[in-house]
């Protein structure tokens, strides 16, 4: 069961090559936690008041460029209630290691993916053409799995949000399960418009 907790979320948007990732730190009354989460990709940098949902609380080492082994406490966040959209001013030296989780902590390897077999072959020697067309379509000629394979990249990526309305909130419950494809989001979102409003959890295009 979460635990709620009240602080402020320190959050520092970082350039790194995988892209821009979010790191922080909440200072709350069970003391400085390390966020290093998926969850604050979505975040710009700044500082956040509001309360917290903390459903796990751990030490973690990782060596650090440097060569050090770095121990730290970390806490992951299920979810958060902000008071504001407009964050606090964050000091740019704020001590947050610059590791990319990904890179850090990867994600495990998607199982390989079950290719389709081959469709039966016909007995017939034509491929009959859609009436009014003329024309044949990819699925007549090769089966369902070529009109799979021209699904649209998009509707992949962000499921039933697609297409995309004025306002789009992203599964939370695909963060920590695909946090590629959550990055790929979020990057998606602010290229086009999108700007997060951290108080309600959502993008909205402006």
């Amino acid at each position: 069961m979460p635990v709620w907790v009240s602080g402020n979320l320190s959050v520092q948007r970082i350039h790194g090559v995988n892209g821009e990732f979010s790191v922080g730190k909440l200072d709350c009354e069970i003391g400085v936690l390390n966020i290093k989460d998926p969850y604050l990709d979505q975040f710009e940098t700044g500082v956040y008041a509001g309360r917290f949902a903390l459903s796990k609380v751990f030490s973690h080492g990782y060596a650090a460029r440097t060569g050090c082994f770095i121990v730290e406490t970390r806490a992951l966040i299920d979810e958060c209630i902000i008071y504001s959209d407009e964050p606090d001013s964050v000091d740019v030296n704020i001590a947050l290691e610059e590791v990319d989780p990904l890179v850090s902590d990867p994600p495990p390897a998607p199982a390989a993916p079950q290719l389709p077999r081959a469709p039966a072959k016909q007995k017939q020697s034509a491929v009959p053409a859609p009436s009014g067309t003329g024309i044949p379509t990819a699925s007549d000629l090769f089966g369902q799995s070529a009109a799979v394979a021209q699904a649209d990249p998009m509707e992949e990526l962000f499921g039933e949000l697609w297409p995309l309305g004025g306002i789009v909130k992203l599964d939370p419950t695909t963060i920590r399960s695909d946090p590629v494809g959550h990055r790929a989001r979020v990057r998606y979102l602010t290229d086009h418009g999108y700007v997060f409003r951290a108080s309600t959890q959502s993008y909205h295009r402006d």
